[in-house]
C-alpha cells in the first residue's frame, strides 16, 4: 500500500469514528503482518504521521496500538519525527478490533507499562 492510500485510509477511519464528537481521542491500530526490519518501521512511522496531520488539528496525543512486539521502536521512531508539543502513546502486543473502546491507566512500575483495558460493546436488538 502506498504512504498516500495508507494516508486516507487512516483519514477516512478517523473521520468515521469520531463524526461530530472531536472530543474523543482516537486509537490507531496497526497490524503489519510479518516481521520489520528498521526500514519497515521507518516507512510505517512517516506513513501513521502523514494520516493523523487532521486528527493532531482536532486531539494533541496520538495512540497507537501494534499486534506484534514494535511498540517501543515505532514509538521511538514517531517521537523523533512529531512535534514536541504532541503527545504520543504506543503500545503493542495489543489485539483490537474495530469498534473497540479502550481504557489506559497510569504506568505501572518502572513506567515502562501501562495497563490497558479493551472493551467490545455488544447490542442486543
Amino acid at each position: 500500500m502506498s504512504k498516500e492510500q495508507f494516508s486516507e485510509q487512516i483519514q477516512n477511519s478517523i473521520r468515521w469514528i469520531q463524526g461530530n464528537e472531536a472530543d474523543h481521542n482516537v486509537a490507531l491500530s496497526v497490524d503489519w503482518g510479518g516481521e520489520m526490519h528498521f526500514s519497515d518501521i521507518s516507512r510505517l512511522a512517516e506513513m501513521i504521521l502523514a494520516g493523523t496531520v487532521e486528527l493532531f488539528s482536532r486531539q494533541s496525543l496520538l495512540i497507537v496500538l501494534m499486534r506484534a512486539n514494535y511498540g517501543k521502536v515505532l514509538g521511538h521512531s514517531l517521537r523523533s519525527r512529531m512535534p514536541k508539543d504532541r503527545k504520543l502513546i504506543c503500545l503493542d502486543d495489543v489485539n483490537v478490533e474495530n469498534g473497540d473502546y479502550i481504557d489506559i491507566g497510569k504506568p505501572v512500575g518502572a513506567g515502562d507499562a501501562l495497563p490497558i483495558v479493551i472493551k467490545t460493546l455488544a447490542l442486543a436488538y
